[in-house]
Order: C-alpha cells, then sequence, then structure tokens
C-alpha cells in the first residue's frame, strides 16, 4: 500500500492540507513541537481507519481544528492489490462521521458508511488497525515499555487464537461447574417429588365433587332466588292493599269523591298485584275485594259523570253571572238597559208629538168647525171676520179643508199618545225584566256555591247537597236514576257504613291468610339459607383443598419438566465441554503450527533488520516455538531477554523487530509494495546513532518503498537525497504541495 496523495480541510492543526507524495524513497516531515508534524501523520491514519492511535471512533469531533464545525479528509493510496482508491471522510461535531470509498476512475463508491469502509479498507491494505499501529505506524515513543513478544502474537494472528483458547478453557470450566449444578438441582428435585407423593386421581375426584355440590348450591339459590322474588311480591303487595284500604277505612265516610276514587284505584292495582300470586283460600277473597271494587269503581264513575255535568253546570252558571257576553247576565242588563233608554227616548218623542200635533189640530179644525157650523152665530162673528181678512175668497171647501187637516193633527196627536202609554208600559216591563234577572242571579249564585262547596264535602254529604237541587239543574234526574240503582249503597252513611263492614270482614280474612303466608315462606326462606351458608363453607374447604391439590400437582409436573430440562441441558453441557475440548485442541496444534512457520520467517526477516541498527553487535535474535524472543548478547556470550539489555539497545532492537514484523505482514498481504511510518524513532538517538539508523532504512526490503520520517530536524545531506522533505511552522495552519518536492 503507497499513500499517494493527502488532502483536509479543518483537521487537527491545519485549516487547509494537500500534498502529493512521491510513491518511492523517504518522505522526511520536520518542524519544531506543535508545528503540525505529527497532525500530517494522524491525519493519514485518521483518513484509512477513521480514527487515531489515541482517538477512538467516538472521539472523532476532536480532530476538527478548533473553532470549527466541520472538517474533511480525502486521502489518494494504492492498495496491496495494486488498486488506486480514494478515501472520504467527513467529521461534524453534531452529526455522525460519513464515510466513502472509491475507486479510481469510477462514479458509484465501493463501500458507504464508516463500518462499510474500514472494513473495505481493512480488505484493501490486508491490515486491521491493531496491526497497522504495531508495525507500519511507529508513533512518537511507541517503542518504549512495549511488550515485544505480544506485539509478534498478535501480528502472528496467534494472539487471537490464544484468546480463544483461553475463552473455550473459561467455557469449559463454566460447562463442568454447570453440570455439578445441574447435578445438584436433579438430586433436589428427586427428593422434592418423592416428598409430594402425588396420588394420580385425587384432584379429579376432588372437582367432580366440589361440581356436584356447586350443582346443590346453585339448586337451592334458584329455590331461595324464587321464594325471595315471591316473598317480596307478597310482601309488597300484602303492604300495598293493607296501606290502600287501610287509608280507605281511616277515611271511611269523611273520604271526599276524589279520595275515594284515589284509594279505591290503590286498592284495586294492590288487589291486582296479589291476584297472580300462588295464595290458595285467600284467591277467592281477593277475587271477591276485586269484584266489589270494580263495582265501586264503576258506580263511582258514573257519579263521576254526573259530577263532572255538575261541574259544568257550574261553570256555565258562573259564567252567566261574571260574564259579558250577550248571553251573560250582566249581557242581559246591558240590553234591557239599553232597551230602557230606547223607551225612554221615544216617550219623550211621544210627548213632543202628542203635544204639537194637539196644539195645531185645536185652531186648525175648530176654526174650520165653526165657520162652516156657526158663522152666523154673534159670538164667532169677530172669528169669521178674521178669517175673511185672511182668506178674502173664503170657500166652503176650504172651512172643510180646515176641519180635514185639524182632525189629521188631532190623529198624529193621538198617535203620539199611544207611543207615551206602549213605552211607559215597556219601561215598566223592563224593570220586571231587571228583577227577574236579579232574582235568578241570586238562585244561580247558591246553586255555583252549592256545586263548588260539594267537591271538598265527603261523599255522602256531597251527594246530599246535589240532590237537594232538585229541578233547578238539569242533570237533576241522571241523580235520581243513579241513587236508585249503581249509586244506592253510598248515598247515604248506613249504607255506606254497611259497604265498609262487608269489606272489611273479607280483608280481616285475607290478613290472617296472608300473614300466615308470610310467616311459612319466611321459615322456608330461612331454611335455604342455612343450608346455602352450609354448602358454602363446605365449597370453601373443598376449593381450598383443591387449590392446595393443584399446586400439588402443578409442582410435581413443573418438577418433572424441570428434571428432564435439566438432563437435557446436562447432556448438551456435556456434549458443548466436548467439542469445547476438541476446538481447544485443533486451536492450540493450529497456533503451535503458526507460531512455528511465523517464527521462521520473522528469524530470517529479524537477522536482517538487526544488524543495521545495532551495528552489527547483535546479530541474532532468538524467537522459539512460542514465540517468544531473546537476543544473543556477544559480552554475555549468551542469548538474553529484552529487558536485560540496555534502554538504547532495547529501542533499536524493538525497531529491527517492528520492521520485521512489517515486512511479515506485508508478505502475508501479498502487497506488491508498502509505506512505512516513523513518528521521532530516534528521538532519543545520538546524532551517529540517528544517521546510522537513517541510512538503514534504505536496507530494509525491496517491497517497502515509501517511508515517512518525522524528526524535528534533518542534516542537509539527508534532505537532499529524500524524495520529499515537507517543514512544518507553527505558525502556520495551512499547508500545499502540489507535487513531490521539498516544502517549507
Amino acid at each position: 500500500m503507497i499513500i499517494r496523495r493527502l488532502q483536509a480541510e479543518n483537521i487537527l492543526k491545519f485549516t487547509h492540507l494537500d500534498v502529493a507524495f512521491p510513491q518511492r524513497g523517504n518522505i522526511l516531515i520536520s518542524g519544531d513541537n506543535e508545528s503540525g508534524k505529527s497532525a500530517i501523520i494522524e491525519t493519514i491514519c485518521l483518513g484509512l481507519f477513521g480514527r487515531t492511535a489515541n482517538l477512538d471512533y467516538d472521539q472523532t469531533p476532536k480532530v476538527i481544528h478548533w473553532g470549527d464545525a466541520r472538517g474533511w479528509i480525502s486521502l489518494d493510496f494504492t492498495g496491496s492489490d495494486g488498486q488506486n482508491l480514494t478515501v472520504y471522510r467527513h467529521f461534524s461535531r453534531q452529526d455522525p462521521p460519513q464515510a466513502r470509498l472509491n475507486a479510481e476512475g469510477v462514479e458509484d463508491p465501493i463501500a458507504r458508511g464508516e463500518g462499510e469502509v474500514n472494513a473495505a479498507i481493512a480488505q484493501a491494505i490486508g491490515m486491521e488497525f491493531d496491526q497497522f499501529i504495531e508495525t507500519i505506524y511507529l508513533s512518537q515513543g511507541a517503542p518504549e515499555g512495549e511488550d515485544p513478544e505480544g506485539i509478534v502474537r498478535m501480528v502472528a494472528g496467534v494472539e487471537e487464537l490464544e484468546l480463544l483458547s483461553s475463552q473455550l478453557d473459561s467455557e469449559i470450566k463454566m460447562g463442568r461447574e454447570q453440570v455439578n449444578r445441574i447435578a445438584t438441582e436433579l438430586t433436589h428435585a428427586s427428593q422434592e417429588l418423592t416428598a409430594l407423593n402425588l396420588q394420580p386421581g385425587l384432584l379429579e375426584q376432588k372437582r367432580a365433587k366440589l361440581a356436584e355440590l356447586l350443582g346443590r348450591k346453585s339448586a337451592l339459590e334458584g329455590e331461595v332466588s324464587n321464594r325471595t322474588q315471591q316473598l317480596n311480591g307478597l310482601t309488597s303487595g300484602y303492604k300495598t292493599a293493607t296501606s290502600s284500604f287501610s287509608a280507605t277505612l281511616q277515611q271511611g265516610k269523611q273520604a271526599s269523591l276524589a279520595a275515594w276514587n284515589q284509594n279505591l284505584k290503590n286498592l284495586q292495582s294492590a288487589l291486582a298485584g296479589l291476584a297472580p300470586l300462588n295464595l290458595g283460600e285467600a284467591s277467592a277473597i281477593v277475587a271477591r275485594l276485586r269484584e266489589k271494587t270494580q263495582r265501586t269503581l264503576e258506580s263511582l264513575q258514573s257519579f263521576n259523570a254526573i259530577v263532572d255535568k255538575s261541574i259544568q253546570d257550574g261553570k256555565s252558571r258562573s259564567h252567566w253571572l261574571s260574564g259579558t257576553d250577550a248571553q251573560s247576565m250582566a249581557g242581559e242588563q246591558q240590553a234591557l238597559a239599553e232597551a230602557d233608554v230606547i223607551a225612554s227616548r221615544q216617550r219623550g218623542r211621544g210627548f213632543f208629538q202628542f203635544l204639537l200635533f194637539l196644539i195645531l189640530a185645536v185652531p186648525v179644525g175648530g176654526i174650520g168647525v165653526i165657520l162652516s157650523f156657526y158663522s152666523k152665530d154673534p159670538q164667532f162673528t169677530l172669528l169669521a171676520t178674521t178669517a175673511a181678512k185672511l182668506v178674502p175668497d173664503l170657500e166652503p171647501v176650504y172651512l172643510q179643508a180646515a176641519m180635514g187637516v185639524g182632525g189629521l193633527f188631532l190623529l198624529i196627536s193621538l198617535l203620539g199618545l199611544g207611543k207615551i202609554i206602549k213605552n211607559i208600559a215597556l219601561k215598566s216591563q223592563y224593570a220586571q225584566a231587571r228583577q227577574v234577572l236579579e232574582d235568578r242571579a241570586e238562585e244561580e249564585k247558591k246553586i255555583v256555591a252549592i256545586i263548588a262547596e260539594t267537591a271538598q264535602l265527603p261523599l255522602c254529604q256531597q251527594i246530599a247537597r246535589l240532590s237537594g237541587l232538585g229541578d233547578q239543574v238539569p242533570w237533576s234526574e241522571n241523580l235520581q236514576q243513579w241513587q236508585q240503582s249503581q249509586g244506592s249503597n253510598l248515598v247515604d252513611e248506613a249504607s255506606l257504613s254497611a259497604l265498609l263492614n262487608d269489606w272489611n270482614s273479607d280483608f280481616g280474612r285475607l290478613n290472617q291468610i296472608l300473614e300466615a303466608m308470610l310467616r311459612a315462606l319466611d321459615d322456608e326462606q330461612r331454611q335455604a339459607n342455612d343450608q346455602i351458608n352450609t354448602l358454602t363453607a363446605t365449597l370453601s374447604g373443598l376449593q381450598q383443598e383443591i387449590q392446595h391439590e393443584q399446586e400439588r400437582k402443578d409442582r410435581d409436573q413443573a418438577l418433572r419438566e424441570r428434571s428432564q430440562s435439566l438432563k437435557e441441558n446436562r447432556t448438551q453441557t456435556a456434549h458443548g465441554i466436548d467439542v469445547r475440548m476438541l476446538a481447544q485442541q485443533l486451536i492450540q496444534g493450529a497456533s503451535q503450527e503458526i507460531a512455528i512457520g511465523f517464527s521462521i520467517e520473522l528469524r530470517r526477516l529479524i537477522a536482517k533488520t538487526a544488524p543495521l541498527f545495532t551495528r552489527g553487535r547483535y546479530q541474532h535474535l532468538r524467537i522459539d516455538e512460542n514465540l517468544n524472543l531473546s537476543a544473543f548478547s556477544p559480552v554475555k556470550n549468551d542469548f538474553v531477554d529484552f529487558s536485560e539489555t540496555s534502554r538504547g539497545l532495547r529501542r533499536q532492537l524493538m525497531l529491527s523487530l517492528r520492521l520485521a514484523l512489517a515486512q511479515a505482514l506485508t508478505a502475508r498481504a501479498n502487497a506488491r509494495s508498502q509505506f512505512l511510518i516513523l513518528d521521532e524513532p530516534f528521538v532519543h538517538y545520538d546524532h551517529d546513532r540517528f544517521r546510522e539508523s537513517f541510512h538503514a532504512l534504505g536496507n530494509i526490503s525491496d517491497v517497502i518503498q515509501q517511508i515517512f520520517v518525522v524528526n524535528q530536524s534533518f542534516d542537509a545531506d539527508l534532505i537532499e537525497s529524500a524524495a520529499c522533505h515537507l517543514h512544518c511552522n507553527i505558525d502556520q495552519d495551512v499547508l500545499e504541495v502540489a507535487s513531490p518536492e521539498v516544502a517549507g
């Protein structure tokens, strides 16, 4: 795998980063502390794996440049199979990271999303993140305090097998413990089953008995319900009938017609409620009382019709007395008054007519008579002379006409006198009519008062008062007929008392029978309830026994099922132990074979790298079949553990080991070329040892073609011999190199 180009915005120290790397040679990165040297290397690591050696996946927002909300990385690289790829990652402080992997010249991505991209890159470069960190990427101070055997096991793949073997060993141990627990549980379950001693069929017998008792109880409850209904109906009917009849008797002869109607209706309803009940000999009494009540009600209904007529008659009379229309007393009085006024006027006109025409008739008719019959009489000479002067040609015909006119005037005067006499007679008639009206009004008032007050009187008195009106009322004949037929037992107090006594006799006998029936029903009800209570107590005890037996049965079944499950579990667990033991043997054998094969290859590679970084002093590093490391010390003339060497030598040996592991990992991935990252690996070396180690990098392997070396400074000749030199400045957060060259 080779890094071709790195682009980034707002990542770590740099706000803008765009560097094209040469695909061969040493790439030197220099600069003071915190100038951004390691930021370039960590950005490459971040682009490949979505994390760095110091930051896990969930900490990636920390890689965003301070003060910015988001950033991105675009990394072009060549995979182990030679395919050119580009990975793009986007980071945000609010949203999850985004990732995309594309092949060169192909628009559709190979993988999308952080998880898919990480898996695709691991396959493309032939290594996981942990292997990359321990071999390809040597970070600052990494050799210090490391476990070399652990690194070798991890790179060889033995560590995972050992972890799997250890996990299997733990599972085998847990399985054996589980088998022991299962055996203990089986023993306890067997002991509890023996202690339960469940009797087959006992639960069914108890349930059958429970069903029988429940049936008996249900039948008794049905009887109790029927008796209760009968008792309640009889009690209710008895109380209602008693109350209604008591009201009738208590009011007795003092009850009004309305009270009699209401009491008899209540009594009839109460008796109707008793009729459907099984009353035995009391049924005949109830039927007889119902018949008497019905007959009396029918009689009262007939009387009610007469009373309704009297009320309507009273209303008509009251209207005549108080009304203002023409048919009322006021209307008749008004008509008489108006007629009297007219008669007075006609009488006055008659007087005027009589006097006027009498005055006219006397002179005119008298002169004509005198002159006709007494013209020669000396007493009337003056009258004749005066008439002659007035009528010069006084002829007999004129005298006859004067007598005729005088007679006419006298006739008209007599007609006026007739009017006077007639109107005087009319006024007298009108006065008599007014008196008749007043007399009638007094009678009507008495009748209305009697009709009104009878409604509140006792029945006998009401009948007597209405009968006393006689022929003054139009319904008198109806009342007399009713009294002689239907109302014969209600018309007087004696008849009414006889009726009430007859009822009282029947009702007294009915009371005796009903009270006896109520006592009998109450006794039967009490006995049935006692039986139900006894059955309830028995059922409660039986239900508890059934529940206890059911719990025992459930427990027995649960124990048997648990025992069967435990046996199956024990068999499965034992089989699992056998399988894991076999798998553990296979894993241990495979691990041994891998370790032996990897140790041979690693010894060959270390034999080449160790002399390069130890000035040839340590040419032999031993790796046993368990991948344990030791170095041959010329001073001690023997192999020594890494911990027995000096710190400087241990760093050199660890560097040699890491470079050998990088070669082995690259070879296992069948990579055509590989890059290395050395982040200040020689910081603790002296100047000469640094130069020697730097020059040795070029002789490691033909496959390792691209080496990133980070250091604060490099000698001029080293810079000139490098393929690329990037110099970082603490004051600059932008770095852009379009083509491989020395940048500063």
